[in-house]
């Protein structure tokens, strides 16, 4: 009977301690609710990376595509800004120089307005039946520096006479006179 007796307490001892880890049938099925649902969203955020790759492939490689996009529409804007800020700068620069064909002599009239009003900011080169007019500004503020440079060259035949060309001031303009030779008309 003492054996008997002890299978007894061996029984109880060991329901007492599988007491502590019992798990009831709710515990249970939500647990398994959890990981289910825990698995799903795993799932579908690969799927979802999967497929966002098979659909759009370059989405992967370039991640920055709409970066890509941005920068082109930004410099698409900037072209077309300095397209019509060049069409303006040209009428404004048209104004500069002008050139007039007399009988005898070609008059160029420089605006000195555009280089302060001192004709030694144009510098005028004479090359090779070329005449090259360059004109420097600089016009400073507190915090900014405006800087005109300008170039308009002029090629003419050997019936105009270079070496003799005359510079005087006339108002607001340079003049300089270019004489032609009546009998050398090339």
């Amino acid at each position: 009977m003492d054996e008997n007796q002890t299978n007894i307490e061996n029984v109880a001892i060991e329901s007492d301690s599988n007491k502590g880890h019992h798990c009831s049938a709710w515990k249970c099925i939500l647990m398994g609710i959890l990981i289910f649902l825990g698995a799903f969203c795993a799932a579908y955020v690969i799927l979802d990376w999967y497929f966002k790759s098979f659909l759009m492939p370059n989405a992967m490689l370039y991640p920055d595509y709409r970066m890509e996009k941005f920068i082109k529409h930004d410099f698409d804007r900037m072209e077309k800004f300095a397209r019509n800020n060049n069409k303006i700068l040209q009428e404004k620069t048209s104004n500069i120089i002008r050139l007039k064909q007399d009988d005898d002599e070609y008059k160029i009239y420089i605006d000195l307005k555009a280089f302060d009003n001192n004709e030694n900011n144009v510098n005028i080169i004479n090359e090779n039946n070329t005449l090259t007019i360059n004109g420097k500004s600089i016009k400073k503020s507190k915090n900014q520096e405006h800087i005109l440079r300008f170039q308009q060259s002029y090629m003419f035949g050997n019936n105009v006479d270079l070496n003799n060309l005359k510079k005087e001031t006339d108002g607001e303009y340079l003049v300089v006179t270019l004489p032609i030779n009546k009998g050398n008309n090339d």
